[in-house]
């Protein structure tokens, strides 16, 4: 996909927040690297090889939908790798074709490009062709860039990255100082800086060769398309240098990373976390293995669909304690984990069901724990996982008083000698929709609760081993009732949210294995689409009344509000599985036909105060004389609605709306219609005084960042409460593009602010 110039930036946010970007496809596995504050600025293809990138094709994380097909290989033969799951090259036919110009088109205009990747490599034995990582071909001798390990005798596993920056332009390249180690993961950086004449090497970070080049042209001038795809693991369709070893987190930029970023980037990536895949023995090294009697990483490749509703995940403790999920689908069950890949629980009926065996039922001591996100941190009692039925250990989100003695806390239990023993902490000091590490221990005399890595509370009361009165199951995400997990609400008590990475000991950890385990898996990844509170620290939460992600956990039952003030929405000839990639996680297709999403009668704008709306557009093709954008009821303004247009097909109007007295107000001079096709625009309209402003001088305009006059040619009639929708006016104007992330606030953003949207979003 053709971007020209304009850069993709994923919305970074500041604090930790869930937002899975959901592909079109509604079945789907994930197993996601972190994405970190600025690393998405300037990415422009992102292949991860986790599960849920793996079903139908090799997914494009980016956004930008440079997806790939596997040549010789298949999604099923994907291994363990440095971030998640890596893909594994046998140096003889296996590769990933991009496809024809998709990066060349990518990077076209840039000032520099940089290639990032985890690889291991096999054996070398020197020979003719060196072993690419990564090539983008043009029609030679267009420009063409690539990166890979030299195989040539006295070079063998050294780095060897170069391309032309136009055509006619002689290759330019250097190679690293020295080799790679075989058989050992490496982070591998090059940058090819063409409005300074220079070419870099990083290899695990460090800076290995800074070399002087000579490019012809101070920006990437793309080539003509050539019949070779763009490619992972060979140099291109026809191509004989495959590369043999493993390839994890490729990324390519169209711009330099600096030194800090790298950095950065080798920080978060390099595995300080434990694997999802980890199964490692105690002998081996892995100390958090030791008592291990049942983990579950719900990641992709543990956790196989027989069909679209039935599925097992696996116990990677190696005790063979496999766990049945129930009543969850795979369009709906599998999203973006703390750790790799969780899964979502509806807080109605699902639940994962593990049998008894002796190994999940310790008696002198035990520990248990794992990630949650809760969707509503006080709906019911909510188990994350119980082993108790008249006895043994639990932990849930308890709202109605019972065995632990706040009414509203994070309880764990264990019972001891037929009493229930509880720790607990108030869950007024969490937050919906953010992860946290939960774990309780008990060690035959104290029980104790920790939250992300910190002991909060303790209780010396119990002394002795633990009961149990029922072979009954472990249940995650519910609750036992005799020995089978309970599908009767409320006694079951159904979570509602997400759970990642289940463990559980036949001993109790220690306060550091505790916080060593917790530092292991927390991280450092970012929501794509921010919805946190300002409670929590986040300004541009401040005044938020209306935002709509349309991503996956958003899109369930409804087109949800993000803001808190339930604007929730319908979808109208459209389905929540039709949502296609986003600027910002996951947008919302509009054909242009009969797409829109019913607001209903929710006014979401206020005639007495200013406001701000604003979102991300990419028109798919100009239709219609004036498609609609947005028409929002208002509260105490009269009879008139505020309805948004874009211009016509002839660009007469770049953009305009209706203030409450019917006052017609554009930005003539901000982009068209016509100049908008295919590109990606962050869209802003401020009302500086209330929503009932008569004049152009009211309103401010912004595009991508840029603010734009604004002019009062005319008047609009006939928009009297006529309910609140996105994408649909009438049957005369509907809207042919892609929506994301649409916000409104019942205040004036400054330009600084409108400028801090753009910008981390772009």
């Amino acid at each position: 996909m053709k971007i020209g110039n304009y850069k993709l930036k994923i919305v970074l946010v500041t604090l930790l927040l869930f937002l899975w970007s959901n592909e079109a496809s509604a079945a789907f596995r994930i197993s996601r690297p972190p994405y970190l504050l600025g690393l998405t600025s300037g990415l422009v293809g992102h292949w991860t090889f986790d599960g849920n990138k793996m079903l139908t094709n090799v997914g494009d994380s980016s956004g930008q939908g440079n997806n790939g097909s596997l040549i010789g290989q298949a999604a099923t033969t994907t291994v363990p790798g440095k971030v998640g799951q890596a893909l594994s090259f046998d140096g003889v036919d296996d590769s990933v074709r991009i496809g024809i110009d998709e990066i060349g088109s990518a990077i076209n205009g840039s000032a520099a490009v940089t290639f990032s990747s985890w690889i291991n490599y096999g054996t070398l034995t020197g020979g003719q062709y060196d072993n690419d990582i990564f090539v983008a071909w043009a029609n030679d001798p267009g420009s063409f860039v690539w990166i890979n390990v030299r195989n040539d005798v006295g070079n063998i596993g050294k780095l060897l990255i170069g391309g032309r920056s136009q055509t006619g332009d002689s290759f330019q390249e250097t190679t690293s100082a020295s080799a790679l180690t075989s058989g050992k993961w490496h982070h591998v950086i090059g940058v090819l800086n063409f409005t300074n004449d220079t070419i870099t090497i990083y290899v695990d970070s460090i800076e290995s060769i800074n070399t002087s080049v000579s490019f012809g042209s101070n920006t990437y001038v793309n080539g003509s398309k050539t019949t070779e795809s763009d490619t992972i693991g060979v140099n291109g369709t026809t191509g004989n240098r495959y590369f043999p070893g493993k390839i994890d987190d490729v990324r390519i930029y169209n711009r330099a990373l600096s030194q800090a970023e790298i950095t950065a980037l080798y920080t978060a990536t390099k595995g300080e976390k434990i694997s999802t895949t980890n199964t490692s023995s105690t002998a081996n090294g892995n100390a958090l293995a030791s008592g291990l009697v049942g983990h579950w990483t719900f990641d992709g490749k543990d956790t196989p669909w027989t069909s679209s509703s039935a599925a097992t995940t696996l116990d990677k403790s190696g005790s063979g304690n496999t766990g049945t999920l129930t009543n969850m689908s795979q369009s709906l069950a599998p999203v973006a984990g703390k750790v790799g890949q969780a899964l979502n629980f509806d807080g109605s009926d699902d639940y994962v069901s593990v049998p008894y065996t002796a190994s999940l039922a310790p008696s002198t001591a035990v520990s248990g724990g794992g990630w949650f996100k809760a969707m509503s941190k006080t709906a019911n009692n909510q188990s994350i996982f119980s082993k108790t039925e008249a006895g043994g250990y639990n932990i849930y989100l308890n709202n109605t008083g019972g065995a632990c003695g706040s009414t509203t806390s994070i309880c764990g239990l264990v019972n001891v000698g037929g009493s229930y023993y509880n720790v607990d902490y108030a869950v007024s000091n969490i937050s919906n929709n953010v992860w946290y590490h939960v774990f309780i221990t008990y060690d035959n005399e104290t029980l104790r609760l920790y939250l992300d890595g910190v002991l909060i509370d303790s209780d010396t009361s119990p002394s002795g081993n633990i009961s149990y009165t029922s072979t009954n199951n472990l249940c995650i995400g519910s609750e036992p009732s005799d020995v089978t997990c309970s599908t009767n609400s409320p006694a079951s008590n159904f979570f509602n949210g997400s759970l990642d990475d289940v463990r559980i000991y036949n001993r109790a950890l220690s306060q550091a294995e505790i916080t060593a385990l917790y530092t292991a898996t927390k991280g450092q990844k970012v929501s794509t689409t921010n919805t946190n509170s300002v409670a929590n620290g986040n300004p541009l939460a401040q005044g938020l009344v209306g935002h709509w992600t349309f991503d996956g956990p958003n899109m369930l039952t409804n087109v949800k509000d993000s803001s808190g003030q339930g604007n929730n929405g319908s979808l109208v000839g459209q389905a929540a599985t039709t949502t296609v990639p986003g600027k910002v996680g996951q947008a919302l297709s509009f054909d242009g036909v009969d797409d829109y999403v019913d607001l209903g009668s929710s006014a979401p704008l206020s005639a007495t105060s200013p406001f701000t709306i604003l979102w991300w557009e990419k028109v798919t093709s100009i239709a219609g004389t004036y498609p609609d954008r947005f028409r929002f009821n208002v509260t105490g303004g009269g009879s008139n609605d505020f309805l948004v247009e874009r211009g016509d097909a002839a660009g007469f109007k770049a953009i305009n709306f209706a203030s409450l007295n019917g006052n017609y107000i554009v930005a003539a001079n901000a982009p068209t219609i016509a100049n908008s096709v295919g590109i990606w625009r962050h869209w802003v309209i401020v009302g500086l005084t209330n929503a009932a402003s008569h004049t152009a001088s009211d309103y401010q305009v912004y595009v991508d960042g840029i603010s734009y006059t604004t002019s009062s040619p005319g008047s609009y009639g006939g928009l009297s409460d006529l309910g609140s929708r996105i994408g649909y006016f009438g049957a005369d104007d509907p809207t042919n593009a892609s929506l994301d992330d649409v916000r409104i606030y019942n205040r004036a953003l400054s330009s600084s602010e409108v400028l801090q949207l753009y910008n981390l979003g772009r």
